[in-house]
């Protein structure tokens, strides 16, 4: 992981501690919770493929628990959508693959689920780039009328990694520290995006509450960048500091 982001990292952690810090705050807008739900898990993410990157993960049982939490709904986001595809394209070998179900994914021993995963991604990855640029209206419906797009399908091969770094599986061997390496900025990328268009959002609702949530936030939100050329990039957010992407 390079310095920047060793620092956007950084500023994901507090903010993480930040929403711990203000639990009971945040509990009460269910928008805020699942935001801050959320991010502790992508945190977890990043975390766990920081840690392999560096070849030394020592992940407890309770990130293996969390992360098989992150990665058994993603891969239903894709498997269950395609599977409905592969039926009324009438390929029944691929619907058969596709449609594992939540119990049948929960009951494979965890060394195995993320090959599970990697299955589902590797079928439904060529589909999307040969489809790419389609018009969901066109007949019979492309891969993207079904929900399923190249950013939903590198969410998936990103959990896929760090679920595979944290568990004693087959495919942790096979991980190369570049694809890791690769695989954490796109991930802090998408969790700043998610921040900027979400949670900074809603700090305004909390902006009058009595309480330092909305200062400590937005605070927290700046990338504190360490050479003169990195300073922090003026934003329109009505915060006191403003997120700097």
């Amino acid at each position: 992981m390079n310095s920047y982001d060793e620092q956007r990292f950084e500023m994901v952690r507090i903010c993480a501690s930040i929403l711990t810090t203000h639990a009971t705050e945040i509990a009460n807008l269910p928008a805020a919770k699942d935001e801050a739900d959320w991010l502790t898990g992508r945190a977890l993410v990043v975390d766990t493929l920081a840690k392999r990157a560096n070849e030394n993960l020592t992940a407890t049982t309770a990130a293996k628990s969390a992360l098989t939490e992150l990665l058994i709904p993603a891969t239903l986001r894709i498997s269950q959508p395609a599977a409905a595809y592969a039926y009324l394209r009438n390929k029944a070998d691929l619907e058969k693959i596709l449609g594992i179900s939540e119990s049948a994914l929960r009951e494979t021993k965890d060394a195995f689920i993320d090959d599970e995963a990697q299955t589902i991604h590797d079928k439904v990855a060529p589909i999307v780039a040969a489809e790419q640029g389609m018009s969901p209206n066109a007949q019979p419906r492309p891969i993207q009328a079904f929900g399923i797009d190249s950013t939903a399908l590198a969410d998936l091969q990103r959990l896929i990694l760090a679920y595979s770094a944290a568990v004693d599986s087959p495919r942790n061997a096979q991980i190369q520290v570049k694809s890791v390496n690769e695989a954490i900025p796109a991930e802090l990328t998408t969790i700043n995006d998610r921040l900027a268009r979400a949670m900074d959002r809603l700090m305004i609702l909390f902006k009058t509450s009595g309480t330092t949530l909305y200062a400590d936030w937005f605070n927290g939100r700046v990338i504190k960048r360490s050479t003169p050329e990195d300073k922090p990039v003026p934003t329109t957010n009505p915060s006191p500091v403003g997120p700097v992407a």
